[in-house]
């Protein structure tokens, strides 16, 4: 008796070790898909003459990695409170992206 409870102990440890280790590896393909749907923080900094640039990201598309920089995103015209100009740190997902030449185009 003794023995099989010991028995019956271990196995439900073993289960639970098991059980943890499949939510770690969901918690793994979780992260994963985040990575493939590729969210790229931009950081963008002001310069002194108050053109918004951004520093260069490495994007990471079909296992192709592209280091790609977005142009400047300063229009002469444009209001200097446009709500479309991007914030410090601001998150952009890219819904697509494709190589053309020596340049990656990006639709946002």
């Amino acid at each position: 008796m003794n023995l099989r409870t010991k028995i019956q102990t271990h196995l439900n440890e073993l289960k639970l070790k098991i059980k943890n280790i499949d939510e770690i590896l969901t918690q793994i393909k979780e992260i994963e898909k985040q990575i493939q749907n590729q969210i790229i923080n931009f950081q963008f900094h002001k310069k002194a003459w108050g053109m918004f640039w951004n520093n260069k990201s490495i994007i990471n598309i079909k296992k192709h990695q592209y280091l790609v920089s977005i142009p400047d995103l300063y229009i002469p015209n444009r209001s200097q409170n446009c709500s479309t100009a991007p914030s410090p740190g601001m998150k952009v997902q890219i819904k697509s992206a494709y190589k053309k030449g020596l340049q990656c185009n990006f639709e946002f």
